[in-house]
């Protein structure tokens, strides 16, 4: 049963601003360590990394409204990790786990894509019944 259900759409040149003009620091604050580790690195990864942000950015907020936007919710409260070949994969923490636990979530389904300049993210909240 589906318990909750997110999108978000997020326009890469504004990640591409927010990475120019605050670097590492913007990245501190909406990756968590494992993310940034694998974030893609170096000049010619540019746009990859941008692309990963924004996709990043994306699925964070897919799944706050997924969950239902709870209070004190925040970027390091979800991550998401490759999972290849399967669909990327998400992990809830701190206020998002306790709110999906509430729900009774048993699976969090993720899915990201990037064209034309955008990065969307879908999350679904599923219950086992």
């Amino acid at each position: 049963m589906i318990v909750g259900l997110g999108i978000d759409l997020v326009a890469m040149p504004r990640i591409e601003r927010l990475l120019d003009r605050w670097g590492d620091s913007v990245v501190d604050r909406l990756l968590t360590a494992r993310e940034k580790e694998l974030m893609p690195g170096g000049e010619m990864a540019k746009l990859r990394r941008v692309e990963y942000v924004a996709g990043r950015v994306a699925a964070k907020e897919a799944v706050s409204k997924a969950l239902g936007v709870p209070r004190g919710i925040h970027w390091h409260c979800a991550e998401v990790l490759p999972a290849r070949p399967d669909p990327p994969k998400m992990e809830l923490y701190e206020v998002a786990r306790e709110r999906a636990q509430a729900l009774g979530v048993t699976r969090v389904f993720l899915t990201l894509t990037h064209d034309g300049g955008m990065a969307a993210a879908v999350v679904i909240l599923e219950k086992a019944t």
